[in-house]
């Protein structure tokens, strides 16, 4: 509906939604025990807010909340056995508008993994076995997304004692698995309405795989080294990708066509630290202001530009435009004062 909402730890488990409805943010705490540490959070279909965690102490219960109105209801939806440790790592919406979640289930003796999601029907919650992982081996969640085949696709990594980084996969629900790439790591997921699926993960570089028919192509977003990612997502059926370079700040890529063929479009946003203007705007390079709504308001050129006739408040500067993967424009937050 077009809200925005931001779920926040506070100090161990003091867990705080922040929600912005038209101008002002609108604050909330979601009711989980002490010490949970963040849980999963969307919306549903109709906007509500709701969570999906673990119990800090207690590694043998998975619980779901939701908000209704202005109350949260919370729920215990899956319990394990003894010698059991579970772990919820995700929760996404079905195209039925069920809400679903992935987590683990770590079997101690034999020591084993198993990946399961939990669907709610009705008063139940069943649940689906994604994949397991025997002793010795590795077998990591990293993330799902609402799969047109009525659940959930699911992201993971796996691996047996002897290659214990392991190989990417990915699960469609009810269609079977493929498998992406090897020595992979830090994965993002999303499936379009079409059935079409969108990968991006970690092997060193930030890649990226799409299916179309039986056939995955690959791409590489960025050869930078040392990236964390932060999460895909589709607009207008194209791939957006957030990523997080420790040396230059943090950066979206968006796959865009380009006639009948596409590339890849990066950019930065440099909004870490305003830069507080006086009179005059020094730039080393052509630039363009834009307003707080995303307006274009005026061109700037290189050297110095006169902004005394503009209000006082913040703006933004648009540097270099879009480019490919050598480069990409910055977003850079201005603050005019008087």
């Amino acid at each position: 509906h077009g809200e925005f909402g931001v779920l926040v730890d506070l100090t161990g488990g003091n867990i705080r939604l922040y929600e912005k409805e038209d101008a002002a943010w609108l604050q909330d705490s979601v009711p989980v025990p002490t010490n949970t540490g963040l849980p999963y959070f969307s919306y549903d279909t109709a906007g509500a807010p709701s969570v999906a965690f673990h119990p800090s102490g207690s590694d043998q219960a998975i619980m779901f909340a939701r908000r209704t109105d202005s109350t949260w209801a919370a729920e215990t939806i899956f319990t394990a056995p003894y010698f059991c440790e579970l772990v919820a790592r995700a929760l996404t919406y079905t195209v039925k508008a069920e809400p679903c979640v992935m987590a683990y289930v770590y079997y101690g003796i034999p020591t084993s993994t198993t990946v399961i999601l939990l669907m709610e029907q009705g008063d139940t919650w069943p649940y689906h076995v994604v994949t397991g992982a025997g002793t010795r081996a590795h077998l990591e969640a990293l993330a799902c997304a609402r799969d047109t085949g009525g659940g959930a696709a699911v992201l993971y990594d796996y691996g047996d004692e002897f290659n214990w980084t392991g190989n990417l996969y990915y699960a469609g629900f009810g269609t079977g698995f493929a498998s992406l790439d090897t020595w992979a790591s830090a994965g993002a997921v999303a499936v379009h309405s079409s059935g079409v699926p969108h990968a991006a993960y970690i092997r060193s570089q930030l890649r990226y795989a799409c299916r179309v028919g039986a056939t995955w192509y690959h791409d590489t977003i960025s050869a930078a080294s040392g990236l964390q990612l932060a999460g895909a997502v589709l607009e207008e059926s194209l791939p957006t990708i957030g990523f997080i370079d420790p040396a230059t700040g943090v950066w979206i890529a968006r796959r865009k066509p380009v006639g009948v063929q596409e590339r890849v479009l990066v950019r930065s946003i440099k909004s870490l630290r305003p830069t507080l203007v006086r009179g005059m705007l020094h730039l080393p390079e052509a630039a363009g202001l834009l307003d707080i709504t995303g307006r274009k308001l005026m061109d700037l050129v290189p050297g110095a530009n006169d902004v005394r006739a503009l209000a006082p408040g913040v703006y933004f500067l648009k540097e270099g435009g879009e480019r490919s993967e050598e480069g990409g424009a910055g977003i850079r937050k201005v603050v005019i004062t008087r």
